[in-house]
């Protein structure tokens, strides 16, 4: 059987790089400020949109513990009135 596999030359670094080299003359500080204040205005809204679903999720669970009645120690209503 022949194999498709072609065979890999150059050094190992190269081999992992692919070859990259860095272009060091362009200001990269415009692309950093940019990025992180991208970053912090995505993490700004995650955290805001968590903390609804927190909000929302305790609402549900506290109107699903009022509608049935469920107390969270355990004795039930008829337990606390003395029946």
């Amino acid at each position: 059987m022949k194999s498709n596999t072609k065979k890999l030359t150059g050094t190992f670094y190269s081999i992992i790089s692919n070859s990259y080299s860095p272009n060091f003359k362009v200001d990269y500080s415009f692309q950093y400020r940019y990025r992180s204040k991208a970053v912090s205005v995505f993490f700004k809204k995650e955290l805001f949109f968590a903390l609804v679903l927190l909000i929302v999720f305790q609402y549900v669970n506290i109107q699903y513990i009022s509608l049935f009645n469920i107390d969270l120690l355990g004795d039930t209503e008829k337990e606390r009135l003395g029946e």
